[in-house]
């Protein structure tokens, strides 16, 4: 186990064996489904709210706002998917402090999905602060000049490469 899967362990208890074991299409479906049932427990919220909840119509939208570029983002594949997993979790946590005020069942019932994809956002945050550290410690000027200078070997899926090399080595003989 990686000082990373302690790490996440420790922080997280009771994180599922996929993400510590590296497998990188379990935890993206796992966010994908925590996010979605985050999205319909907020929409479920803003259904019971009468009007006299109107600043929590404003937070609710945010964390929608929030959930939704996220999700666009990660199925980009987007370099930029990780300010909105911060952005997604300080928009269900501001949302989660709201739900407590609120106190009926569909807001208690929200702020369980809350707290589970703010978690989860954290753990991707976390994951994503450690790949960078390694790039940073990583990839130097010199490693990128000694890549550059290396030679480039295509692809041929023809063969005729490797039918020239073996044409030069019969000549050569």
């Amino acid at each position: 186990m990686s000082s990373a899967s302690a790490l996440t362990l420790l922080m997280f208890p009771g994180t599922p064996t996929c993400v510590v074991s590296g497998n990188k299409i379990v935890p993206r479906f796992l966010t994908t489904v925590i996010i979605a049932g985050c999205r319909k427990s907020c929409e479920d919220l803003a259904d019971t709210l009468d009007g006299k909840f109107l600043p929590e119509h404003q937070t609710i939208n945010d964390c929608l706002a929030a959930c939704d570029e996220y999700t666009i983002a990660a199925a980009r594949e987007s370099k930029h998917t990780m300010l909105y997993a911060v952005w997604c979790a300080e928009r269900c946590d501001d949302l989660l402090a709201a739900c407590g005020k609120i106190d009926t069942p569909a807001a208690r019932s929200t702020a369980k999905w809350l707290k589970t994809a703010s978690k989860q956002m954290n753990r991707e945050i976390i994951a994503w602060k450690q790949v960078r550290e390694i790039m940073v410690r990583e990839v130097t000027w010199d490693s990128v000049k000694e890549m550059m200078n290396k030679e480039v070997i295509a692809f041929d899926p023809f063969g005729s490469s490797l039918r020239r090399q073996q044409a030069q080595a019969a000549d050569g003989r």
